[in-house]
């Protein structure tokens, strides 16, 4: 739990020095590292309790075990509200503006072209969550954009078309009760302080899925792809938080169904890829886990004992 311990330090540079000094002690490559050198626990021991799942967003398992974005459709509230649906109407010629103009800037560019295909659609039938979530990476790009180089800073066109969006955004999904309930979450994470190890291990998870499609659905792999490329601060990084803690539970899901099988390929052992994602990005699961606390922790570094199990098993198969 060493890890969990230098979380609890108070100052932080006493706590990056004393991290960076434990990392610097795990051995190299490839030997193993502490919590995967003791063995595999009994095929009958009781796992610890999981963290508790996040509230938002939800990822659901496809039938064919991949991970997605669970459909946040406007409500019955929702479509009974006279302004939402009028101010949606308003976002088709919003986003096309704001594709115009933030055309050179990349920054800008990804969430526009996300946001006309996301609003093409009509508002009963419109994704909530994914909307919000472009609105979030909108709102982070304002917030940093004057501690940019200048020569990268957003222009006055293009910051009038992302204002724009930015106001008529909000008043649509907020309400929604996954909106609501992510937005109470961020604002918890953003009056805590997250080591780094932490927001690192969080940061390669989500980018591990966005790259993998043998685990996760086309759009759960672009959501990952915008959390992951956000910074260490803001409301990007603050919903990754929840986002990434949902690819490792969902992912332990399929572990566990998959326990005495042997499915799927990988080279030189056949076994799950969700069994593989999780073996691949075990440092960063275990650094981000030291946020769960120490019962989440135990429960992490449980799994990823069962996955080493479970190569170790189809090894021997082969």
């Amino acid at each position: 739990l060493e890890l969990l311990e230098l979380s609890k330090i108070p100052n932080s540079i006493e706590r990056t020095k004393r991290t960076q000094a434990y990392l610097r002690s795990l051995p190299p490559y490839p030997e193993p590292l502490p919590w995967l050198a003791r063995g595999t626990p009994n095929r009958n021991t009781l796992p610890p309790k999981e963290p508790t799942p996040p509230p938002a967003p939800v990822l659901v398992l496809t039938p064919k075990q991949k991970i997605d974005l669970a459909p946040s459709i406007p409500t019955d509230d929702d479509l009974t509200d006279p302004i939402k649906e009028r101010l949606y109407a308003q976002l088709p010629d919003a986003t096309q503006r704001l594709v115009r103009a933030g055309n050179q800037f990349p920054q800008i560019a990804g969430v526009a072209n996300a946001l006309r295909d996301l609003t093409a659609v009509p508002f009963s039938e419109a994704n909530i969550l994914n909307i919000h979530l472009q609105l979030a990476v909108l709102t982070d790009v304002l917030a940093f954009d004057p501690d940019q180089p200048v020569a990268e800073r957003l222009d006055a066109d293009c910051k009038a078309a992302v204002v724009a969006v930015v106001r008529l955004l909000p008043p649509i999904t907020m309400g929604h009760p996954d909106i609501d309930l992510l937005e109470q979450r961020n604002a918890e994470y953003a009056r805590s302080k997250r080591a780094a190890t932490v927001v690192e291990g969080e940061r390669r998870v989500a980018g591990g899925l966005a790259e993998d499609e043998n685990v996760a659905t086309d759009q759960a792999r672009a959501a990952a792809e915008i959390v992951a490329a956000a910074g260490d601060t803001g409301r990007v990084a603050d919903f990754r938080t929840d986002f990434s803690r949902r690819i490792v539970m969902q992912l332990s899901i399929v572990v566990g169904a998959l326990e005495g099988a042997v499915i799927g390929f990988v080279p030189g052992i056949a076994v799950g890829h969700a069994v593989n994602f999780l073996w691949l990005h075990r440092d960063a699961i275990m650094a981000m886990a030291v946020g769960w606390g120490e019962s989440g922790w135990a429960w992490a570094d449980y799994i990823l004992l069962r996955v080493k199990q479970m190569r170790d098993d189809a090894l021997k198969v082969e």
